[in-house]
C-alpha cells in the first residue's frame, strides 16, 4: 500500500499556501493509497471548507508548551509513509527526523515563499540558530518544490540546492465571466491579508488620487490582518471605500466581475494567485512590478506594471478612462490563466513530480 502524509502547521484560515497543499492532497487522493494531511491547528469550517472535504485531516491540537510531544508523536505516525511533503516551518524539522529513523521514506519540501528565516522582518535572536540547524537539514531532503522562478533563485542562493517548480493554480472554471449576470460599477477591487508587506495602503492612495475625477468611484477591500485598523483610519474620510470581512467565493467572484480595475499592491508575494484569478475572470489588472507579477508576462503591451507608486496611480486613471485598453486586455488573459495555472496543469505536474 503506498502512502503519502503532507504535513503543515496552520489549516485555520485562508492562506493560499495551504490551499495549494489541499489542492495537491485531494488530487493525490485519488492516485495513492492512503493521504493523510496532518496539522498543528485545524479548522475546517473556515479555511477552504470545500476543498478539506473528503480528507483525511489529522489535527495534533499542539501548543506552544508541548511541542516536543507532537513532534515525537508525528515522526511516529509517519513511520510506514513512502513520500512526505512537507509546508511551512517548522514541518520541515519533523521530516528530517522522521527521514532519519526511516531512511526509506523520501520527502519533499515544498517553499511558496522566502524561506521564513530569511525574510527581513525575521531578525531576532534565535533566527540564526534556525538557519544553522535548517542548512544542516537540508541535506536529507529529496526534493525541494518552489512556486516560482523567483523562489527557486532564493533556494540556490541560500540552500545552493536546485529544486522544480510547481506553479500554484486557480479554478478557471469557478472564476469565469459570463459577462451578463453582474455589470461592472466603476469599482476598483483588491484583496490579500492587510499586512505592513501587502502595502494595502497604495490602493487607498489611489482611490484618493482619483476618486475626484470619477464621481462615483468605489474601492472595495477583502480580507483582515493586523494592518486592518490603521487602514480603516486611512479610509474614514471616504465613504466610499468598503471593508469586506466575512465574504465566501461565490462573493469574491462577483464582486471581480463587477469591478473595473483590480489592483495588486503587494511588495513580497512569491507568486499572485489573485492576479491569476483576476486573470480568468477577464480583468484589467494594476500591479507593481515585482518579481513574482514579471514571471506572469509574456508580451509587456498587455499589463500595467508600474514601478513606482505614482505610474502604480497613472495606469489605474488610463484604465479606468478607457474602454478600449481594458478590452484589450481582456481577450487573452483568460486564455493564458487556463492554458499555464488552470488546475488540471498543475496535477499533470503532479502526477510528473510524485
Amino acid at each position: 500500500m503506498s502512502k503519502i502524509a503532507i504535513l503543515h502547521p496552520h489549516i485555520t484560515i485562508k492562506w493560499w499556501a495551504v490551499k495549494t497543499l489541499l489542492e495537491i492532497a485531494g488530487h493525490l487522493k485519488n492516485v495513492w493509497d492512503e493521504v493523510t494531511f496532518y496539522t498543528l491547528d485545524l479548522n475546517r469550517n473556515n479555511c477552504f471548507p470545500e476543498l478539506s472535504q473528503g480528507l483525511s485531516i489529522k489535527n495534533l491540537n499542539a501548543k506552544w508548551f508541548n511541542k516536543i510531544i507532537w513532534l515525537i508523536k508525528l515522526v511516529f505516525l509517519l513511520r510506514k509513509t513512502d513520500i512526505v511533503l512537507a509546508g511551512n516551518s517548522p514541518m520541515h524539522f519533523v521530516w528530517v527526523l522522521a527521514k532519519i529513523i526511516h531512511p526509506s521514506m523520501k520527502v519533499a519540501w515544498f517553499l511558496q515563499n522566502i524561506p521564513v528565516y530569511y525574510m527581513d522582518q525575521n531578525k531576532w535572536i534565535f533566527t540564526s540558530i534556525k538557519k544553522f540547524f535548517e542548512k544542516i537539514i537540508i541535506r536529507y531532503v529529496d526534493l525541494i518544490l518552489v512556486n516560482s522562478s523567483f523562489i527557486q533563485d532564493e533556494v540556490k542562493k541560500n540552500f545552493g540546492k536546485e529544486s522544480e517548480i510547481l506553479y500554484p493554480s486557480i479554478d478557471v472554471d469557478f472564476f469565469s465571466n459570463d459577462h451578463q449576470s453582474l455589470e461592472e460599477n466603476n469599482t476598483l477591487f483588491t484583496y490579500s491579508r492587510l499586512s505592513k508587506w501587502k502595502n494595502v495602503e497604495l490602493a487607498i492612495k489611489t482611490y484618493a488620487e482619483l476618486q475626484k475625477r470619477y464621481p462615483g468611484l468605489k474601492l472595495l477591500i477583502w480580507w483582515d490582518w493586523e494592518e486592518k485598523e490603521r487602514l480603516e483610519e486611512l479610509a474614514q474620510f471616504f465613504p466610499d471605500i468598503q471593508f469586506l470581512w466575512e465574504i465566501n467565493q461565490e462573493e469574491v467572484k462577483s464582486y471581480l466581475q463587477r469591478c473595473t480595475v483590480f489592483l495588486f499592491t503587494s511588495t513580497i508575494d512569491a507568486f499572485g494567485l489573485t492576479i491569476l484569478e483576476a486573470m480568468s475572470m477577464e480583468k484589467s489588472i494594476v500591479s507593481l512590478a515585482c518579481w513574482w507579477a514579471m514571471e506572469l508576462i509574456w508580451n509587456w503591451d498587455n499589463w500595467y506594471l508600474a514601478r513606482s507608486e505614482e505610474e502604480f496611480i497613472q495606469y489605474a486613471d488610463e484604465l479606468l478612462s478607457d474602454p478600449e485598453k481594458r478590452q484589450k486586455m481582456w481577450e487573452i488573459w483568460r486564455k493564458w490563466a487556463i492554458e499555464h495555472f488552470s488546475l488540471s496543469s498543475m496535477y499533470d505536474r503532479v502526477d510528473d513530480l510524485f
